[in-house]
C-alpha cells in the first residue's frame, strides 16, 4: 500500500503518531503484507524503521535485509520466511512473533526479546544474540552456526536438535 509506504518514508516519530491516531478497527483493516520492502546494497539503512511500532503486523517473506529497525516492535508480528540479513534488530521486541524459516545471518540482535518467539528452522548464523531474551522461545531446528550468544537468556527455551556448531554460549 503506496499511503503506508509514504508515511513510513516521513520518519518513524509520523508513523507512529498516524498509528495512535487509527482507531483500532481502522488499524486491523490497515494491516499489510509487504512482500519486498528492499534496501539498496549502497544505502541500506536508507529506510530507518527504528522505533517503529509495527506489533502485530504480517510482514511474512519480506525482505527487510540491511534494515534499521532497532528498538522497534514487532511483537506478535507474523515475520515468517522474512530476510532480516546484516539488519540491525538491536533491543527490538519480537516477543511472541512468528520467526519460523526467517534468516538473520549476520544480524545484531543484541538485547533483543525473543520470548515465546517461534523460531522453527530459523537461520541465525554469525548473528550477534549478545543478552538476548529468548525466553520459552522455539528454536527447533534453528542454525545458529558461529552465533555470538553471550549471556543470552534462553530460560524455558525449546532447543531440539539446534545447531550450536562454532556459537559463542559464554
Amino acid at each position: 500500500d503506496q499511503q503506508h509506504l509514504d508515511i513510513l518514508g516521513q520518519g518513524v516519530e509520523i508513523w507512529n503518531k498516524w498509528r495512535e491516531e487509527r482507531n483500532e478497527l481502522e488499524r486491523l483493516a490497515s494491516m499489510i503484507m509487504i512482500k519486498d520492502l528492499s534496501f539498496p546494497k549502497s544505502h541500506p539503512h536508507l529506510v530507518d524503521l527504528s522505533n517503529a511500532n509495527l506489533e502485530n503486523w504480517k510482514l511474512s517473506k519480506a525482505n527487510l535485509q540491511g534494515a534499521n529497525l532497532s528498538g522497534a516492535c514487532l511483537a506478535q508480528a507474523d515475520l515468517q520466511g522474512t530476510r532480516f540479513e546484516k539488519a540491525d534488530l538491536s533491543e527490538t521486541n519480537l516477543s511472541g512473533a512468528n520467526l519460523s524459516e526467517a534468516r538473520f545471518n549476520q544480524a545484531t540482535l543484541a538485547q533483543a526479546d525473543l520470548s515465546k518467539a517461534k523460531l522453527f528452522k530459523t537461520t541465525l548464523a554469525d548473528a550477534n544474540l549478545w543478552q538476548a531474551k529468548l525466553r520459552e522461545a522455539g528454536l527447533s531446528r534453528a542454525n545458529c552456526f558461529h552465533a555470538f550468544l553471550a549471556e543470552t537468556d534462553f530460560q524455558g527455551a525449546y532447543l531440539a536438535r539446534t545447531d550450536f556448531t562454532w556459537a559463542n554460549l559464554y
